[in-house]
Order: structure tokens, then sequence, then C-alpha cells
């Protein structure tokens, strides 16, 4: 799904008075401000003729521009600069300017108005329907989520081992059962580890390291926020003790502003307590101390180290007066992105179907999918160019070969000859090649088979 920026989220530079010129409309008008404000040396024109050629080239609309006194708008605008309060009311003032009539409407037919007008009313009437959808998918939706609750539940219990189910031994599991001398373990070990693994997408997100820790996990679930709130929780749930963290639960939170859009505003997550030694987000590096050293103990430091776990620390979100810049801002837009992908597997795929990742069935289907999408055809035709190509590089491989031992056996009887030894003549070596060539088609006889065997 489409996810755009958190609404408070936004870059900001120091500002210009070239940057504020265009918000404010006026485009390049507005002189560059050099000290008090004078040209700049070698810029303008003293013609008039070049100086609207300049203007038409620069986009600049003389008629907008005319009668603006440029000194009085660069004055008002040179006591915003380093006023970060005012700037961010203009830019308030200039952003309620967005959506205000354009005078286009106005400037058409009475009668093609009314007919815009007609249909402003049919789409008055579409928004009422598609709210009426939304509201029912919203009723729909908290219905069958109760309906899927139980059977939540109780998935849960087998795989705890607080529940278990008949099970009916088939030749051979008695015997290899007996020689094991091991008994049945209780409910289903890894089971979410498992599933998790399968998936692609989480699986690039856990570490060897995270495996034992995982292998506590017991059961996953979401739940909607409650009231008014717009969003969903999952919740990990481990079992305890474990040697690895007192939380029974690791919760992570996606705080929505529109759910159909969708649109995130926030993202929380628990924070772990970590027993002594075992936080598997960090690694602790220990550099001995040089010869010589009045303090002979080694030095220990810590640094972040890939893990699932950061999966419960998301990206920080900034203030709305904090400012950022655009590497910043893109790079903390793609955390945020990868992280809500990850949420929303867990969300839309691994809960609800999570035998089947744990046997990999999921998997299988997820890569059918995509194989056999709305570009099949295209695909195909890939497929068959690269056939084809392969075919080639063997027939010319095999020529090559061909070729080889030709220039082989004329070399070993140059060598011959050189020695004094006897070799065939030129009706031999004829005779050599044709039988190569005899040979040559058999193989292509047997090359223009193999496609319809294929």
């Amino acid at each position: 799904p489409r996810l755009p920026p958190p609404h408070h989220l936004r870059t900001t530079d120091r500002p210009t008075m070239s940057g504020l010129g265009n918000m404010a409309g006026l485009g390049s008008a507005l002189p560059a401000r050099d000290g008090g404000g004078g040209k700049k040396k070698g810029g303008g024109s003293d013609k008039k003729g070049n100086k609207k050629q300049e203007d038409s080239e620069e986009g600049e609309d003389s008629d907008f521009t005319e009668g603006v006194d440029q000194k009085e708008v660069m004055q008002a605008l040179s006591q915003l600069n380093g006023n970060k309060g005012l700037v961010s009311a203009l830019q308030q003032k200039l952003d309620g300017l967005v959506g205000s009539s354009s005078g286009f409407v106005e400037s058409l037919h009475y009668k093609v108005r009314a007919r815009v007008e007609a249909l402003g009313g049919l789409q008055e009437t579409h928004d009422e329907l598609f709210e009426a959808f939304l509201k029912e998918k919203r009723e729909l939706d908290q219905r069958y989520r109760a309906l899927y609750q139980p059977l939540y539940i109780k998935r849960a219990a087998i795989v705890k081992g607080e529940e278990d189910v008949e099970a009916i031994a088939e030749a051979g599991d008695l015997e290899e059962e007996a020689a094991a001398g091991d008994e049945a373990p209780s409910g289903i070990p890894d089971f979410w580890l498992m599933a998790m693994r399968n998936n692609e997408t989480l699986e690039e997100q856990i570490t060897e390291r995270d495996d034992p820790a995982l292998q506590h996990l017991v059961d996953i679930t979401c739940s909607r926020l409650e009231g008014d709130q717009k969003g969903f929780i999952l919740d990990f749930h481990f079992a305890q003790p474990n040697p690895y963290f007192s939380n029974a639960v690791l919760s992570k939170t996606y705080n929505m502003i529109d759910e159909e859009d969708p649109m995130l505003e926030s993202v929380e997550g628990t924070e772990i307590q970590w027993l002594p030694g075992k936080n598997l987000c960090v690694k602790v590096l220990r550099k001995k101390p040089k010869k010589g050293a009045k303090n002979a103990k080694p030095i220990t430091k810590t640094e972040q180290c890939e893990s699932f776990f950061n999966f419960f620390s998301p990206p920080a979100i900034p203030e709305e007066e904090d400012d950022l810049e655009e590497e910043e801002a893109e790079a903390l837009q793609d955390a945020m992105e990868n992280d809500y992908e990850i949420g929303m597997m867990f969300k839309e795929k691994i809960i609800p179907d999570a035998v089947s990742w744990f046997t990999g069935e999921a998997n299988q289907e997820d890569s059918d999918d995509e194989d056999y999408d709305d570009d099949d055809e295209d695909d195909v035709h890939q497929a068959v160019s690269r056939i084809q190509a392969i075919i080639r590089s063997r027939q010319a491989r095999e020529q090559y070969l061909r070729l080889r031992k030709v220039t082989t056996s004329l070399q070993e009887r140059i060598a011959a000859r050189a020695r004094g030894e006897d070799v065939m003549d030129g009706g031999d070596l004829e005779d050599y090649d044709n039988e190569d060539e005899d040979e040559d088609d058999h193989n292509d006889n047997d090359r223009v088979q193999k496609p319809s065997v294929a």
C-alpha cells in the first residue's frame, strides 16, 4: 500500500529571499539578496528588449509582476530572515491558499458552469455512498474478527502444548520413535520461528543470534486500537521465564491517520528489558590495552548490530519544529516504509495463515502468484529467448570443440612430419574431415528432434 510521509514530517532549509519570493508566487522577479540587496555583478541589461527576453526565458509573467514594488517586498521579506516563527506563519498562510479558486470555473460559459455544478452534486452523492461503504466494511471486519478469535486461541493452545489432539501412528512411526528413544515434544516447537523464517521479507530481518530467543515465541496476535483511534497493535507473546528478557509480551503499535489510504502517523514499540549480557541488538567490542598502559584492563564498547528485535525500536519521528535535511528525510521515510511493510506482513499474512507459513505452503503460493501475473505472456517470450540463446551457445561450443579437435590433429601431423614419421596425405585428411561433417550432420539431426521431445 502507498505510505505517504507523516503529516508533520517535512524538510526545511534556512529560508532565502529568493525562496520566499517563490513561495509568495513572485517567482524570480525578486532580485537575489547580495549584502544590501544590490544587483549581482554582470547581471541584468539596460536594454528593454534584452530584459523582456530574459524574463521570458526565466518563465516570469510580466503582467503579474507589473506594478509590484519589489523593494517593499524585499524589505518585508528581509524581516523574516532568521526568524523561524515568522517564516512558519508565512508558510501556514501560503498553505491556506492551496485549493482556493483560481477563477477558472468562473471563466467558463454559464451553461458549462451549470453542468459542472451538476457533476459536483453527483460527486457528493458518490462520496456519501462511499462513506457508508467504509462504515459497513469496518462493521463487517469487526464482526469477523470476533469469529476468528476462538480459532486463534485454540491454535495458540495447541502450539504451546496446553491442548493436544488425537494422533494415529502410521507404519514406521512407532519403530522410529522406539529407535530414537525420545518422547514426543510438547506442542509444536519453533512454530512461529519457522513460520517467520519461511517468509522472505521476515527472513531477512532474522539473524542466527536471534533464533534461540525466537524459539521462546509462543504466539503473535493483532488487534485494532480502541475507541476513535485508528491503527493496530501487534503483540508477541514469549514463554516466561526465558534467558534473554523479562518481558512476557513485546508490542508494536501503528497509529494511523487514515487506514484506507493509508497514512501513518507514528509507531511505538515496547522497550525490551534485556537480562545482563543478553542484549541481541548490540555487540560488545573488546580492545586490548597498549603495552605499558597504566590500565591493564581491556577496553570494551558496544555498538548497534542487526537483529530482528530492532523491530521494537521503530524510527523516531522528529517533532514538527525539527528541521531535516532532504537526505535525512528520505532515509527516515524509507525506514518507516520498511517498518510498516513488516508490520503489515504480520497483520495480513503471518497471523491469519500461520500454519501454511510453518509448512512452507504459503511461501510456495506466494512464488506462484509472482510467477503468474498479468505479464505472463512477456515472461514466456523472455524464457523462450533465453532457451534459444542457450541452444545457440551450445551449438557454438560444439563447433568450437570440433574445430579444436581438427586443429590438434593438424598440429600432431606437422610435428610427426618434422620428426620424419609417416602421416596421412591430403586425401586421408579430406576423408577425415568428411567423416567429421557426417558426424556433424548426425548431431544436427539429433538437435532438430530435441525441441519436440522437450
